[in-house]
């Protein structure tokens, strides 16, 4: 019974975890995109071209990919646990002027994971994460595989 019960309760625990970051998330949201007088902030001016290209289908090393930020007519081009989705349909949020653009261009498995903006996150490294975070990232991965293209891998 006892054996049960933790095993109860250590289940909970992680379901409790998993929706605390996914509230955490939306705050930190709902922070960067509101001002101190809780409007929303507005965008940067329009000397950013929206980017109709294509991205090519092919895998690209971590340098490649650094180029793919949205910026000059670029698409933008972001990873995920070594697969590189075309996020360009959602440039509002991971473009040069949104939200999360420090994700662009980058390997986010890390970051996405802990719910982070560091740039020490961005990374594909998951040593030390605990199962709470490895959850989180594979809703990540299932909501990217759901909304974006698969374009390629990441060479190492």
């Amino acid at each position: 019974m006892l054996s049960g019960l933790v095993t109860w309760v250590s289940e909970h625990v992680m379901l409790a975890t998993t929706i605390v970051g996914l509230g955490v998330a939306v705050a930190m949201w709902f922070v960067k995109s509101t001002n101190s007088s809780g409007q929303g902030v507005k965008q940067k001016s329009a000397t950013v071209k929206k980017s109709t290209a294509v991205p090519e289908k092919r895998d690209y090393s971590l340098e490649e990919l650094a180029q793919y930020t949205g910026e000059d007519g670029k698409p933008i081009l972001m990873a995920i646990q070594g697969v590189i989705y075309d996020i360009t349909a959602s440039a509002h949020i991971y473009g040069p002027s949104g939200a999360y653009a420090m994700f662009a261009g980058k390997e986010c498995s890390r970051a996405l994971a802990k719910m982070s903006y560091g740039d020490d996150d961005l990374n594909d490294n998951l040593e030390g994460l605990d199962q709470g975070a490895l959850l989180r990232l594979e809703e990540w991965v299932s909501s990217f595989n759901q909304r974006h293209e698969i374009v390629g891998n990441v060479i190492h």
